[in-house]
């Protein structure tokens, strides 16, 4: 899956949100396409689908100038 770059935020603790947000979006993928789903084809829809959460997270933090960081926003839309 496509590597999460964020800015550095010390009050949230990265690592473990990247863990947890690739955690989520792989399982979304994988019980959308079942089993037999062909590796490449999922791992594609996972690398759109963690890119897509970041264009968003980072398009919404840019209209509050600031006051919240983009994880906030990917975390928010993914947990909708």
């Amino acid at each position: 899956m496509a590597e999460i770059t964020w800015r550095a935020t010390p009050s949230v603790d990265n690592t473990r949100l990247d863990h947890h947000i690739t955690d989520e979006i792989r399982r979304r993928v994988r019980t959308a396409l079942g089993t037999d789903a062909d590796v490449a084809t999922t791992r594609a829809l996972e690398d759109l689908y963690a890119e897509s959460l970041i264009d968003a997270g980072v398009a919404c933090a840019a209209h509050t100038d600031g006051a919240e960081n983009p994880q906030f926003f990917v975390l928010r839309i993914l947990h909708r």
